[in-house]
């Protein structure tokens, strides 16, 4: 099983029984998980089409918790390169040798890459043997897509990564110097967005931009000290957003400062 990325939240509804026991052990093995709801593996299972998996203090599992929420499918932290098969048949030659090559990458050898009849499907055949064999029934069928996004060359990526890196830290170098005592907007435009999302929750009952035309700072500044409470107490999550009471004290402090610089 492939390590989890605490950046995914997991949906475990497709996973088998064996699946989730590895889960299962996998976390409690590995990871703190004090907060998990459900520590009884047969009462998780009953109610597994609806119970996510997240890293909050450690990994957890969560019913239904987060939904509606970006999901990725669990199912992938059990495709390896032994048990998936790519269907080839309208795959060019290009496409099949960037798949065999990850397979070489990863020690495989390379057998015949040809496709003839019925041998269209790309899999490991036989003791980490790579060819473009016929269907086996006992390997998950992925796309070149999936095939490329889960085991492309991460060679080549982290080099593009690296790469990417040193510029921006020369890039970064040359802005200092042209933008001596102009404003850098040094922020996370990922969390502006979250904060756009969290305020479009609202919508259907405000029209857009209400909170300028309030003046009620003393509200505010309650409402803003309910969430900090609830963060200095540990909890994040608000109305199904996994960072709601960041935003909301976020939200809270811009409206605060509109109204005392309108004032002012």
């Amino acid at each position: 099983m492939k390590a989890l990325d605490k950046n995914k939240i997991y949906d475990l509804s497709e996973l088998t029984s064996e699946e989730l026991k590895k889960i299962f052990e996998y976390l409690k093995n590995t990871h703190n998980w004090d907060n998990v709801i459900f520590e009884n593996l047969s009462e998780f299972s009953n109610l597994k089409e609806n119970v996510l998996l997240c890293e909050s203090y450690g990994w957890s599992m969560k019913y239904n918790y987060y939904k509606p929420c970006i999901t990725t499918n669990a199912k992938e932290l059990f495709y390896t390169l032994e048990n998936i098969q790519v269907d080839c048949s309208e795959l060019t030659e290009e496409q099949i040798m960037d798949m065999a090559n990850v397979y070489k990458n990863n020690g495989f050898i390379i057998g015949t890459l040809n496709i003839v009849a019925n041998y269209k499907y790309l899999n490991d055949n036989n003791n980490n043997y790579c060819v473009v064999n016929k269907n086996l029934k006992n390997k998950t069928t992925i796309t070149y897509e999936k095939f490329m996004e889960l085991f492309g060359n991460k060679e080549k990526s982290e080099e593009f990564k690296n790469l990417v890196e040193v510029l921006n830290e020369e890039l970064t170098e040359e802005a200092y110097k042209e933008t001596n005592n102009k404003l850098n907007y040094e922020l996370d435009f990922n969390f502006i967005t979250q904060l756009a999302e969290r305020m479009s929750q609202n919508k259907h009952k405000y029209e857009p931009y209400n909170w300028q035309k309030l003046d009620n700072v003393a509200e505010l500044k309650q409402a803003l000290f309910r969430h900090v409470l609830e963060v200095m107490n540990g909890n994040y999550e608000d109305d199904n957003r996994l960072f709601g009471h960041l935003e909301s004290i976020s939200l809270n402090a811009m409206f605060i400062n509109y109204q005392l610089n309108k004032k002012e």
